[in-house]
């Protein structure tokens, strides 16, 4: 069946085609100009027409004017309009009951300042194109791209929450590109559902976990595309609502992309009629809407409604969400659907900023355990789709900073460190507290409390021990300086000590005297210190066996039954756990004959220190004593033997530094005593 009703909007708005040149102004005086929204360049109607109206907006008073051959058929009114007054035009055709095609011309005309404007209008014949036959509001098409939370790569686990593409753990982003390697099979969903997206090589295209789709990264701009309209009817031309979800990126630090905009296209057949969005603009072509993005309010995003409104589709017509352009345009797009309009639609549904997503939040855990009486540190974790507010119940329990990643933009910490507001993002934040030092002989617990929307969505308990007031009185008896063994200028005492050790010789503590560290081993053990690649803080032994080991010792102990001592701060480590051994003990004794083992260490990787800490009671009293602690080798070495075992400071990842001897001693490794 033919259906004859208005075609509006064949050809798009033109900047209003011929225009005459005006005359010269003077600067105060503005050129001359004529606004029209609602029409294109040309409107044509069908035979069996229905009114069309448009307004029109000119600087200086206007008119307009109906000309042509034989143009009584089409009334035009009002025909005049005053300076900077929005006017509603209707234009009115009687029914065309010929075949011909008959047409007439619209001019606006600004008297004054010579300036006119035209927009040609055609009626079609009584034998019009045939219209698909489906209802208005018939959906033709729609995505949610709710699978691609379903599909989340695995490798992005980590960090599949939130809006701005930032790193939230250090290691995974939490978006993914369209096309990149590693995503083929999630990209493959895309190709099966008939979506296009950038293939270029900056694959502009990206997938968020919540179920959107970012278009752009930095200073490219994505798109994604719909399939053909394989639902209208074959042959047909159908009027088309087109419906998405959209906003605009904005950054963590609240900085949103340079330019505010999305580029809506139709692919193939069909134009543009209508946006509802304000100061969008059709091109003139009547393919492209640019669309104006923005958001507000205290949330760094809002999702707004959009529609438009396309003529004269067909089954081959496509509708493209964005444009791959050099630019910082970046911004998302969800909920897309295609639905029939009625062929009379000459406008479209005004934006709709959509409500906000329920609350989502999640927050981590912090150790049930108490901290230890003395000044502490901790971290903390918080995620949520609003804005949020911390706070802690205790002035002892402060919040020293609060970041996403390092990003700390936009969050605002209190004077007094008990409270601090951050921005809504849907990432994951961590929350730095320090702990004060304890002077009360009872322990205490404190809170951390998170808020969102005025409801609690998370709470940590920090617990503190009480202080204990020293029982013995603590002596250091022995002490090297470590890294300082390698400082350059070869007169000082410390370089003497670590030409010792490369000649096999014992060492003796030379910041508290008392203390000999030596090696036992066998006769292909090779000594050295750190090479210029790696750090200073290691004394190193190669082709050590089953057997040999290192031997700390402190002479002249006097000390009393239960009384204690202790070694500190050192570690052992290999440069390679396949070439050399692995298993070791950890011993001791008083008098270097009878040994107490105190550790067992199985090492479990290259350049990692394994602790070799000790604590040892005095079980019966000596005077002028000596307490020997050694580190024996427990297996026979592992491969050819060639790694290096290396005695070094136990906190080995605090030293920056690789490729420089150190010019200050910052570590040292010492025996203490405490008596009793």
């Amino acid at each position: 069946m033919k259906i004859s009703k208005l075609i509006f909007g064949v050809f798009m708005a033109a900047a209003l085609a011929l225009s005459c040149k005006p005359e010269t102004i003077t600067p105060e005086d503005p050129a001359p100009e004529i606004k029209v929204t609602g029409a294109t360049g040309t409107i044509t109607f069908q035979a069996e027409a229905f009114p069309v109206t448009f307004k029109v907006k000119g600087n200086y008073d206007w008119t307009l004017e109906v000309s042509g051959t034989n143009t009584s058929w089409l009334d035009v009114t009002p025909a005049s309009g005053k300076a900077d007054e929005e006017v509603s035009v209707t234009a009115t055709a009687e029914d065309n009951t010929e075949a011909e095609v008959r047409t007439a011309t619209i001019t606006l005309k600004i008297a004054d300042k010579n300036y006119s404007s035209e927009i040609k209008v055609n009626q079609l014949g009584k034998e019009g194109p045939d219209y698909d036959s489906h209802t208005k509001g018939h959906v033709f098409w729609s995505e949610d791209f709710n699978w691609i939370t379903e599909n989340w790569p695995a490798k992005h686990a980590n960090s599949k929450y939130g809006w701005i593409s930032v790193k939230t753990d250090g290691t995974n982003y939490n978006e993914f590109q369209f096309g990149a390697a590693g995503y083929e099979d999630i990209t493959a969903i895309m190709t099966e559902k008939g979506l296009g997206y950038d293939t270029s090589d900056q694959f502009a295209t990206y997938g968020k976990y919540e179920g959107f789709i970012k278009l752009g990264k930095s200073k490219w701009v994505g798109y994604v595309t719909s399939p053909a309209i394989e639902g209208i009817d074959e042959g047909t031309l159908a009027t088309l609502e087109v419906k998405w979800d959209a906003s605009l990126y904005v950054a963590a630090n609240g900085n949103a992309s340079a330019n505010h905009y999305q580029k809506i296209s139709v692919i193939g057949d069909g134009t543009i009629a209508a946006c509802g969005t304000e100061n969008a603009t059709i091109s003139e072509d009547g393919k492209t809407a640019t669309v104006p993005v923005l958001y507000e309010g205290e949330y760094l995003w809002r999702w707004v409604r959009k529609t438009l409104i396309v003529k004269d589709a067909t089954a081959a017509t496509k509708i493209q969400f964005g444009m791959l352009e050099n630019l910082d345009a970046r911004s998302f797009v969800d909920n897309l659907s295609v639905a029939r309009a009625d062929e009379e639609t000459t406008t479209a549904a005004a934006d709709e900023l959509l409500p906000l997503p329920t609350l989502d939040s999640a927050v981590g855990t912090v150790s049930e355990e108490a901290m230890g009486a003395e000044a502490g540190a901790g971290t903390w974790t918080v995620r949520a789709n609003r804005g949020w507010k911390i706070e802690s119940s205790a002035e002892w329990l402060t919040i020293d900073k609060v970041a996403c990643n390092t990003d700390v933009n936009g969050i605002t910490i209190a004077e007094n460190k008990l409270s601090a507001d951050v921005p809504a993002t849907g990432l994951i934040y961590k929350v730095y507290y320090k702990v004060a030092a304890n002077e009360a002989t009872s322990p205490r617990e404190a809170k951390l409390t998170v808020t969102a929307d005025g409801q609690q969505i998370g709470e940590a308990i920090v617990k503190q021990a009480a202080y204990v007031a020293p029982a013995g009185v603590v002596k250091t008896v022995a002490k090297w300086s470590w890294t300082g063994l390698y400082q350059t200028n070869e007169n000082t005492v410390l370089a003497e000590m670590a030409k010792a050790w490369i000649a096999g010789q014992p060492i003796n503590s030379d910041v508290v005297a008392g203390g000999v560290l030596s090696v036992t081993a066998n006769a292909n053990a090779a000594f050295s210190t750190g090479t210029t690649t790696q750090k200073k803080d290691r004394l190193r032994v190669q082709k050590m066996n089953l057997g040999d080991y290192f031997e700390f010792k402190v002479n002249g102990l006097t000390l009393k039954k239960n009384d204690i001592i202790r070694f500190k701060n050192a570690g052992l480590g290999t440069t390679a756990i396949t070439k050399g051994v692995v298993k070791w003990i950890v011993e001791y004794s008083f008098d270097g004959s009878n040994w107490t083992q105190s550790a067992e260490i199985e090492l479990t990787g290259g350049n990692k220190p394994f602790s070799i800490e000790t604590e040892a009671t005095v079980q019966e009293a000596i005077n002028n004593g000596t307490f020997y602690l050694r580190v024996r080798a427990n297996e026979e070495t592992q491969g050819d033997g060639s790694a290096m075992s290396m005695i070094m400071i136990n906190d080995d990842g605090n030293v920056a530094e690789i490729n420089t001897y150190y010019t200050e001693d910052w570590a040292f490794i010492y025996f203490e005593t405490e008596t009793f």
